[in-house]
């Protein structure tokens, strides 16, 4: 069974395509194919099932690493990807992502804020 959206909605979200267009603020298909097959070269479930331990660790969780996932979905906006065009979840708490390695004391963490849990790195792992 097909869900549909009430017209409104339909309306207003092709109102801001129209307006987007316009200013020349969505990414053409070309874009669009080349920073999502990067996203996916790097950090496809193909990709990611070929990493183990504390590799897949870094590569999904390391925010001081520019080549990690967290940082990629946060703050990445360059030639190779850019992050704001597909919405950016920068801001807030790192906490949002279940597991982080805190800045200050470089331990694995787990948990909401009001009961974080630090990790050993096999926990992590």
């Amino acid at each position: 069974m097909a869900l549909e959206l009430d017209p409104r909605i339909v309306d207003d979200l092709k109102a801001t395509y129209k307006a987007m267009e316009e200013k020349g603020e969505l990414l053409s298909r070309e874009e669009l194919t080349k920073y999502l097959s990067a996203f996916h070269t790097r950090f496809g479930p193909d990709r990611l099932k070929e990493l183990h331990g504390e590799t897949l660790l870094e590569t999904m969780h390391s925010h001081g690493n520019k080549d990690s996932l967290v940082y990629w979905l946060e703050f990445k906006d360059d030639d190779e990807f850019r992050s704001l065009q597909f919405g950016s979840i920068s801001g807030g708490s790192a906490h949002k992502f279940g597991l982080f390695r805190k800045r200050e004391t470089g331990k694995w963490v787990s948990g909401p804020p009001q009961n974080e849990q630090e990790l050993t790195l096999q926990q992590a792992i």
